[in-house]
């Protein structure tokens, strides 16, 4: 039921963080641990896949230190087991409710660039225009300054032959070198940004994902110091 429940929207790891989950590298998941029942009980909730979603509850007895099953059989039934699925009920609502969100993203490339954004700087995305409500900015706290732009728009406007909507991502890269990688495929001429110093990037998994990592890499240090023009239109 609560994977179901799950699956129908997009989790928010800056929101799962401020609820009091846990990054945890060795099993590569995010957990949160609450006592429940009196303290008698804890429960520990582990979304293991950010993508597809995946989520482990387990309700572990403390006294004994063992994990909890009978709420999870439908036919044992009883004040004590109604109040376990009660508690755990209300919890995973509750999370679903504070850390999940509508997805506005059905891109997977653009998801996993997100989720790595989020976990190495922190930084989350912003929607500036009304015109272009999947459109988004990531920008450094420190200095306010963009260092990644989302955009969806018309290949056509890359020069593509064939038209259909596609995902970009704006970053900056050093100026010697956009002319070597406008000549492999995914990248473009930047769209909506000074082309001196910005390129396109489509993301249609034409790019290995820890490239695309490097380059924001890249355009985070570059745009440190550096004074860059805010206000483009969509």
């Amino acid at each position: 039921m609560y994977e179901r429940l799950l699956k129908a929207k997009k989790i928010n790891i800056a929101k799962l963080m401020d609820y009091g989950f846990k990054y945890d590298e060795t099993q590569n998941a995010y957990i949160y641990k609450r006592k429940i029942m009196a303290e008698k009980m804890e429960l520990v909730i582990t979304i293991k896949s950010l993508e597809d979603i995946s989520i482990d509850i387990k309700v572990i007895d403390i006294l004994i230190d063992d994990e909890y099953v009978l709420y999870k059989v439908s036919s044992v039934n009883g004040a004590f087991v109604t109040k376990v699925r009660q508690e755990v009920e209300l919890c995973t609502s509750d999370i679903l409710k504070n850390c999940f969100e509508e997805d506005r993203i059905n891109n997977k490339q653009k998801q996993k660039i997100i989720n790595y954004i989020i976990k190495k700087y922190g930084d989350k995305q912003e929607y500036l225009w009304k015109k272009s409500p999947t459109s988004s900015i990531i920008r450094r706290k420190d200095n306010q300054k963009w260092y990644v732009v989302f955009m969806n728009i018309s290949s056509k406007k890359l020069g593509v032959e064939t038209e259909r909507n596609i995902d970009i991502m704006n970053v900056r890269v050093e100026s010697q070198e956009i002319e070597k990688l406008l000549k492999r495929p995914g990248y473009f001429p930047a769209y909506h940004m000074n082309k001196k110093n910005w390129i396109s990037i489509s993301l249609e998994d034409k790019l290995e994902i820890q490239e695309i990592f490097e380059k924001i890499e890249l355009s985070y240090n570059l745009v440190f110091g550096k004074k860059e023009k805010k206000e483009i239109n969509i």
